[in-house]
């Protein structure tokens, strides 16, 4: 036993000596745009909050939530192994941004609690965002966003000439029609398919007309619910369901890809116009995270799972004439020095990640994903994902069990080696955050405006 406890020790070091090297030793090449080069194109990044990619018929999903989404990723570069770097909405967004992980930038939903409510960590000024970057090379930057935990204060707005938090599909689009001029940037982000889940009635096309149970059917009932008991409205929404009631978690879905499909019908509208009134423009559709459905015991987005951490990532690209579906692992914090690399932009020197582009060409990426959400982490090397959670951790085999039903036992060294990876991981960015200019922005509190819209997505109580 003791020999045993030696050797595993001996082997760890070693395995803990290699990762430094390669790890420190190794710098991301520089970037590689040919013939994705797209100078003075414009740029369009949507984001829809929540959505989970395998409900996307690109994606394999059965039924007909996204015709146009399809329509567009058949035309698209599509990345069919996308991953975010956070199951929240704010660090994920804020990591695309920055193209640097949560572990250093810090910025959360809401990372603490005051007398006078939730706080924020907003954007230190020792980073700068990819709209800055834009900024400064002359492009006009728009934001239409629904604000919560992508507000504008948090630092979102750095570099933009107009960020809206409470604009609508419709603002985008007429802004567009009437008022696009020059090279422009626009970011439109939606929770349209974040919980709770009400889709009108002519998007409502999946659910079972028979069911009965105790979900509820609109907006209006779920504001009248008053149980004594301060909690967040999505909290009460999923309060209502049986997890191991089959009908009730089949209509849950039912629900929300009755909201893909809404979604799915601005996009056409929004695309669509974007190409007609502006053919130079590259965009670029994605989320943020997915949504869990009790596939490992939690619902909305708490962990770091596939349903959650696998996104969609399209890029139609004005000068590139046939689909290309790239199949390889990409974070989404290579998304910044990609977007920068095809317009002609030098990067940032903290950017982490790098230009998809040789990727694209059928390069191979650097192996190693990594994703974090409030003590839940995941590590990703080929096929292998460690899971780490405060209860332990476990190893899967995403290449032959994508669902990660059933945990790898019988390789006791490979966790061992993937736990020391996280490990350096996390050590690294405990020094490098060091680094970061936070006092000029610590903490910002809500007004009370989005104080009541965070609690009604359920990001704060």
């Amino acid at each position: 036993m003791v020999e045993r406890r030696v050797l595993l020790w001996a082997i760890s070091i070693a395995i803990i000596g290699s990762i430094i090297c390669l790890e420190y030793l190794w710098r991301p090449s520089g970037a590689i745009g040919g013939r994705f080069s797209c100078e003075g194109c414009n740029l369009v990044l949507i984001s829809i909050d929540t959505l989970r990619a395998d409900h996307l018929g690109a994606y394999g999903y059965g039924r007909d939530t996204s015709p146009f989404i399809d329509e567009l990723a058949g035309k698209s570069i599509m990345f069919t192994n996308a991953f975010a770097t956070s199951a929240q909405t704010a660090p994920s967004h804020m990591s695309i941004f920055t193209s640097v992980f949560p572990r250093v930038h810090q910025v959360s939903n809401a990372n603490a609690m005051s007398m006078e409510g939730p706080e924020f960590m907003c954007l230190g000024s020792g980073l700068v965002t990819f709209p800055e970057i834009l900024d400064d090379a002359g492009y006009t930057n728009m934001g239409f966003t629904q604000g919560g935990a992508v507000e504008g204060e948090i630092g979102f707005a750095r570099g933009f000439a107009f960020y809206g938090n409470n604009a609508s599909i419709d603002d985008a689009i007429r802004w567009v029609r009437q008022d696009a001029d020059g090279k422009f940037f626009l970011f439109f982000h939606t929770y349209k398919t974040h919980a709770p889940y009400f889709p009108k009635h002519e998007f409502d096309v999946f659910s079972d007309r028979s069911y009965d149970g105790p979900i509820l059917a609109s907006e209006e009932e779920l504001l009248r619910i008053k149980d004594g008991r301060k909690m967040r409205k999505s909290e009460k929404y999923f309060s209502m369901v049986d997890p191991s009631d089959p009908d009730d978690v089949r209509h849950l879905k039912d629900l929300y890809d009755g909201e893909i499909l809404e979604v799915d019908s601005w996009m056409k509208h929004l695309v669509t116009t974007i190409r007609q009134e502006h053919p130079d423009t590259i965009i670029i559709f994605t989320s943020d995270h997915g949504e869990e459905f009790y596939e490992h015991g939690n619902y909305g987005h708490q962990h770091v799972y596939n349903e959650v951490a696998r996104v969609p990532l399209l890029i139609w690209h004005p000068r590139v004439d046939e689909p290309i579906q790239v199949s390889e692992r990409v974070s989404q914090i290579d998304l910044a020095p990609t977007i920068l690399d095809f317009l002609g932009i030098g990067v940032a020197s903290q950017f982490e990640g790098e230009s998809l582009a040789s990727v694209i060409e059928g390069g191979r990426k650097p192996d190693g994903l990594f994703i974090d959400f409030f003590g839940r982490r995941a590590l990703i090397r080929g096929d292998y994902k460690l899971v780490a959670d405060e209860k332990g951790s476990g190893l899967y085999d995403i290449g032959s069990d994508p669902s990660e039903v059933g945990k790898i036992s019988d390789e006791p060294l490979k966790k061992l080696e993937m736990q020391a990876r996280l490990l350096l991981r996390e050590v690294g960015y405990f020094f490098g955050r060091k680094l970061i200019a936070y006092d000029d922005c610590r903490t910002m509190q809500a007004n009370p405006e989005r104080l009541e819209w965070l609690r009604y997505l359920g990001y704060v109580d």
